[in-house]
């Protein structure tokens, strides 16, 4: 389970006509910044919720596999389409209705934004999984609350268990690289140009690893052919 928090940071710089910085952090890794007028516990716990439910909502966008598009307001930040799903005016900011960016979406919210997603958890998960009866509880209560807090710890738990699964040391990771791109057998054909393109890729992709392990086993059964 991730670890959100927030705090003022009294050495960092805030923002031009702001007093103070509030430090946002997961598990101890900072993720943001936000600029801010006092110091008041009232207002840490401000940005500690709206961070919470930015990071919520966008790790329930991935889940539900929601394209992405640069956001119209600020193109370094993503916002998702979810218009082949959930049907929604956008009136909070400059996007086309159906784009939201997480800030702005409504899972935690409304129903017709949620349901989508526990129905989803049904399909793919399974009902000897206590988070997904967890779940399937609180929407028979029609608790919106606990069904959304429910649905976040699901995803959560889901993810922790896909890191461990994909959990592979330095070295196993080295040697399976030298394996695919045919090194030991002094077959690689990769110029230096390429393995920029390979590293600028592996620094900037999401789910680069992920993928060269997928790869990976699918060279390796060819190999032992």
């Amino acid at each position: 389970m991730k670890d959100i928090k927030a705090y003022i940071n009294y050495d960092a710089i805030p923002s031009k006509g702001y007093k103070h910085q509030v430090e946002v952090t997961i598990d101890d890794e900072v993720v943001s910044y936000v600029s801010v007028m006092d110091d008041s516990a009232e207002t840490i716990q401000k940005v500690l919720n709206q961070y919470s439910i930015y990071y919520n909502n966008r790790l329930i966008a991935e889940f539900m596999e929601f394209p992405k598009q640069s956001d119209a307001v600020d193109d370094r930040t993503t916002a998702y389409y979810i218009g082949n799903i959930i049907k929604a005016n956008n009136i909070n900011n400059q996007n086309e209705d159906d784009v939201f960016h997480p800030d702005d979406m409504m899972f935690h919210s409304s129903w017709d934004w949620l349901m989508p997603v526990a129905e989803k958890i049904y399909d793919v998960g399974s009902f000897d999984n206590e988070l997904v009866l967890l779940i399937r509880d609180s929407v028979a209560e029609l608790n919106l609350k606990n069904t959304f807090e429910s649905i976040i710890d699901y995803l959560k738990n889901q993810n922790n268990e896909m890191k461990d699964k994909n959990k592979i040391t330095l070295d196993e990771l080295k040697e399976k690289l030298i394996q695919y791109y045919e090194v030991d057998l002094n077959n690689c054909e990769m110029s230096n140009e390429m393995w920029i393109d390979e590293l600028t890729k592996c620094m900037l992709c999401d789910g680069y690893k992920e993928s060269f392990l997928e790869q990976y086993e699918e060279y390796k059964q060819l190999r032992c052919e």
